[in-house]
């Protein structure tokens, strides 16, 4: 019986993280430590752990959930969109509040997404950008999108982003030619680039360029987002949450 077992590992649904829990904890509804997401894990009949998301959320409508919350904007996720807050709250009778309250709430909140420093994520594929973009907006900085190098450009010049993670195979040009546009125009923004591996000439590339991180991650996309993680917290003192990217963009 699984129960007779202290400890078992299951895999996130939303996310793909395994999870390491307790017996007591089977036939209950947990979450996830990495994406915040809310399942149910059952044994089933032949005696096997399973799992359940609760609201039937994936990857991409969690990313597009924490995005909204942490920017304040629209966030494009493939042909789906996370709308700007409503101007108008509902307020329950029982929470006894009015509905100003709230509305000054709201306020507050977008004041401190428009606050957060900008990091754009350019990356065409859909899952690849929902599991980086989850843990960078997790580190205070609010995330933006491009799914080519053409897009990008056109949003370093909205938005003047404190940091450019780029794949370096992208559909209209490549990483490399990104980063040397970019460094004509602005050599203060931090550019990331990453790939499946990196032969001798890319590392010739990255002085040249003066590209600040070339990543490795050999298709390990828990390994990249990680190492990206581990870069951002190189700004950041110990125990902080919200200033981790403003202390980077002040560095």
């Amino acid at each position: 019986m699984i129960l007779q077992n202290t400890h078992h590992v299951v895999d996130c649904p939303i996310c793909g993280r395994p999870l390491e829990l307790q017996s007591q904890l089977i036939n209950h509804e947990i979450a996830c430590g990495h994406c915040r997401g809310e399942f149910f894990v059952y044994e089933t009949d032949d005696g096997l752990l399973s799992t359940a998301n609760r609201d039937g959320t994936d990857l991409l409508g969690r990313v597009e959930q924490l995005l909204c919350a942490t920017s304040g904007t629209s966030t494009l996720l493939g042909n789906r969109c996370c709308q700007e807050p409503s101007t108008s709250v509902s307020v329950p009778d029982n929470f006894g509040l009015a509905e100003d309250f709230y509305l000054s709430t709201l306020e507050a909140e977008e004041t401190e997404a428009e606050l957060l420093p900008t990091a754009v994520l350019v990356e065409p594929r859909d899952e690849v950008f929902a599991r980086l973009a989850t843990d960078m907006a997790e580190h205070g900085v609010r995330v933006v999108r491009a799914k080519s190098a053409t897009e990008a450009l056109k949003l370093c010049g909205k938005d003047t982003p404190v940091l450019v993670v780029a794949n370096v195979d992208l559909p209209d040009q490549t990483g490399w030619l990104l980063a040397a546009k970019l460094r004509f125009v602005d050599r203060g923004t931090r550019i990331w680039l990453y790939q499946t591996e990196s032969s001798g000439y890319d590392l010739g590339l990255v002085n040249f360029l003066n590209v600040d991180e070339l990543l490795d991650y050999q298709g390990d996309l828990f390994s990249l987002s990680e190492t990206i993680v581990e870069l951002m917290s190189e700004w950041c003192e110990p125990n902080s949450e919200s200033n981790d990217m403003r202390r980077m963009a002040a560095a």
